[in-house]
């Protein structure tokens, strides 16, 4: 994929990592979230955090 696109073997790396740090801070938060304020509160609340960026016709 990197000799594809011609992409600095960097630049893909440093993705992975903000998303890994990113997943490590989020799923904790989302675990207290739903042992707070019980599972289908915290599922409508994350659902209104997702929209659908490309909505089919």
């Amino acid at each position: 994929m990197i000799k594809g696109s011609g992409v600095d073997p960097v630049t893909p790396g440093t993705v992975v990592v903000m998303f890994a740090v990113v997943a490590v801070v989020c799923k904790p938060l989302v675990g207290l979230a739903t042992d707070r304020m019980g599972i289908r509160l915290a599922v409508a609340v994350l659902l209104c955090f997702v929209r659908d960026r490309d909505p089919i016709p």
